[in-house]
């Protein structure tokens, strides 16, 4: 008897609503999107966790599918979707989180086009595995816009791991990098941020200097904000004990401690 073949599994509700939003008909495409919304947003409630488990699945499966297309030197491996619709997805996995999307959405960044949505996607999950990818794109991710946007987006976070990773980019060869690894050490509560500070004040000149005195000034604001007020009065020492400091971070400096009792 001939072999029969198995018929394929019909798409599902949602891999429909994925395919139209790559729909040319901008229209077509927002009514997918906001369908997709809503199934995640539903998902989210309470009892419903194996709902999206499924979802998820089949969300970052999208965000990661391949197709194959044929070039003179034979098959290659592409997105399935394009940049759009990528970008769209990777928002839609981070509304539903979870460590295991962390991973799809690192594997998509590996792709060039929608690598900004998907570090957008990363900002807003806010779990440990989140934070390692951030700092592993922050330190090696193609291009120094995409990685200072990740080092924005660590600047927003706290912890051990990242103020280690944050100083080590205040050593980039990159000069934006290096400026964007200090204004995010300004905003951590850690005070052993500012060791990185004091090394690179010893040594910097111009507007270089100036910019690390400011966020200086912040990081003492920071750590005062906290509640630490003994690490905030010793960077504030350290800022009005600096010859080179200029009067308006002096006078930031002393303002600060005098709140500090």
């Amino acid at each position: 008897m001939p072999e029969t073949k198995e018929k394929e599994a019909p798409p599902s509700q949602e891999q429909k609503l994925i395919d139209q939003l790559a729909n040319s008909d901008p229209g077509k495409a927002y009514q997918a999107y906001h369908a997709l919304t809503e199934k995640v947003t539903s998902a989210g409630d309470p009892g419903k966790e194996a709902e999206r488990e499924r979802l998820a699945k089949v969300l970052a499966g999208a965000l990661n599918a391949t197709k194959t297309v044929k070039e003179r030197r034979g098959e290659k491996q592409v997105p399935r979707y394009n940049e759009k619709v990528r970008g769209e997805l990777a928002r839609l996995v981070s509304l539903i989180g979870g460590q295991q999307n962390v991973e799809a959405i690192s594997k998509a960044m590996n792709e060039i086009d929608a690598r900004e949505a998907e570090r957008f996607a990363l900002d807003r999950m806010t779990d440990e595995k989140s934070t390692a990818s951030l700092i592993e794109f922050a330190k090696n991710g193609l291009g120094p816009d995409f990685r200072i946007g990740c080092i924005n987006a660590l600047g927003f976070r706290q912890g051990k791991e990242v103020v280690g990773a944050l100083t080590s980019l205040t050593n980039d060869k990159n000069a934006g990098v290096r400026q964007a690894a200090f204004n995010s050490l300004a905003n951590q509560t850690d005070p052993s941020a500012d060791q990185a500070f004091a090394q690179a004040i010893a040594k910097a000149q111009g507007r270089d200097l100036l910019a690390l005195q400011m966020y200086r000034v912040r990081l003492a604001g920071t750590l005062a904000d906290a509640g630490n007020k003994e690490a905030a009065k010793k960077v504030c020492q350290a800022i009005t004990a600096d010859k080179r400091a200029l009067k308006p971070q002096q006078k930031a400096a002393k303002i600060i401690a005098s709140r500090l009792g």
